[in-house]
């Protein structure tokens, strides 16, 4: 799950934690959700006023371990919020047994 949120926090690797992120922390902890924001320098957010850490990726327990390779590349685009890029694992299954593909995702505003 992807989302573009106004609450702010450590937890997904922006420097404050303001209330509204205190509330989504204690929510996708209460439903047993993770954050899988990594911390590699870039904000996905960066204006002119500022920068944070306001787009969240999420997943599930059954998902955590598919997600791989999530960054905030350097890529140029026409918004204020930096493309987030991140690959998951999918879980095939044919008549001789798994096999695994990766799909790269790529969200923007």
């Amino acid at each position: 799950m992807a989302a573009d949120n106004i609450s702010r926090s450590t937890s997904w690797n922006d420097k404050i934690t303001n209330h509204g992120g205190k509330k989504l922390e204690e929510f996708i902890a209460g439903i047993i959700l993770h954050f899988i924001n990594e911390d590699n320098g870039r904000k996905a957010f960066e204006s002119s006023r500022r920068k944070s850490n306001i787009n969240l990726t999420i997943t599930n327990n059954q998902m955590l371990g598919e997600v791989k390779k999530w960054d905030i590349p350097e890529e140029e685009n026409a918004s204020d919020h930096n493309l987030i890029k991140f690959s998951v694992r999918l879980n095939k299954h044919n008549r001789e047994g798994k096999h695994y593909a990766e799909k790269t995702c790529r969200m923007k505003k």
